[in-house]
């Protein structure tokens, strides 16, 4: 370490109004619970923010933190990536959470895939090219038809 960085140490707590799956796993919100059940049920490993990372803002370089709402743990993308995926409950354009996960996308595509999942009319109004893909909460299915997540599923 140099002698002008400074260690952080970041733990995450669930809030008060947190919600919980049916698997028992601290969620956000509804859409991610949703995800949840569905990875769940089709016996897909994965966290739900257990990852915290630092970001630099495009506007002006400041850091900023991300923390993805699940990261799968064992399945990974057919080119190695370890797989994210990002819900979105609802879309503002003037609040900065799609910012922070399309930076994040950018900053670390190399190392992983990243999906957003969102309800059809949401993902409407979110531009093309923000992260890997782009799943409709109305059609889960195609996590494991273009994906193979969940396919050892019976």
């Amino acid at each position: 370490m140099q002698e002008n960085e400074k260690v952080v140490h970041v733990r995450f707590a669930p809030s008060r109004g947190s919600l919980e799956a049916g698997s028992g796993h601290r969620i956000r919100t509804l859409t991610e619970r949703e995800i949840c059940e569905w990875l769940t049920e089709r016996g897909v490993a994965h966290k739900h923010a257990s990852d915290v990372f630092i970001i630099k803002s495009a506007s002006n370089g400041s850091p900023s933190l991300f923390v993805p709402d699940i990261v799968l743990s064992k399945k990974k993308s057919r080119d190695g990536k370890t797989i994210i995926i990002e819900t979105l409950h609802s879309f503002s354009p003037k609040r900065g959470g799609l910012r922070t996960f399309t930076t994040f996308c950018k900053q670390y595509r190399d190392e992983y895939f990243s999906i957003l999942v969102a309800r059809k009319s949401t993902l409407e109004s979110i531009p093309k090219g923000v992260c890997n893909a782009r799943v409709e909460l109305e059609n889960l299915a195609i996590l494991t038809k273009k994906f193979g997540i969940g396919s050892d599923h019976p």
